[in-house]
């Protein structure tokens, strides 16, 4: 994103369905084009902001499907942080699983955030192989049962989450 010029991001984002950028991506998007936030949810119907320890905004404000634009915490680190490298792309993967699945907005941003504290905890771009099971606990134990879970048994009992992202 560093590289484009405000044009070449402004064709990139013609016909966007999803936009998922972190902080500081968002602020270079929005000075390279002169878009504010407000302009970018009227050219793309969800927009997605993650502020790393500090969570991220919820599903943009085309989805109002359950209360979006209001900030989500992260889940709780349960080894040492280890490496950012990758953590952006694992919270995507939950988030467009938690999409596909049905999930609304700001249930598919906690799974991509659960995702991603996967990630920072391993070492490399990508974490080892976690079972569904192992998902759903560290989900519940951050946020509570939610119904859009029973979705993930697509696989089975002995499935991979990662896998099927």
């Amino acid at each position: 994103m560093a590289r484009l010029s405000g044009e070449d991001l402004l064709e990139g984002l013609a016909g966007a369905a999803i936009l998922i950028v972190n902080d500081y991506e968002f602020g270079i998007l929005t000075q390279k084009t002169g878009l504010s936030r407000e302009e970018l949810e009227e050219r793309i119907p969800v927009v997605v902001v993650t502020h790393g320890a500090d969570g991220s905004d919820d599903l943009g404000r085309r989805r109002q499907d359950d209360g979006c634009a209001t900030k989500s915490r992260p889940p709780r680190l349960e080894r040492e942080a280890i490496d950012p490298t990758g953590v952006g792309d694992a919270y995507r993967a939950g988030l467009v699983r938690g999409l596909r699945i049905g999930a609304p907005g700001r249930r598919a941003g906690r799974m991509g955030s659960v995702s991603a504290v996967f990630g920072l905890e391993a070492l490399g771009p990508q974490p080892p192989a976690y079972s569904i099971e192992e998902f759903r606990a560290r989900y519940e134990r951050n946020f509570g049962d939610e119904p859009v879970l029973e979705k993930l048994r697509l696989g089975g009992p002995n499935s991979r989450l990662n896998s099927q992202l």
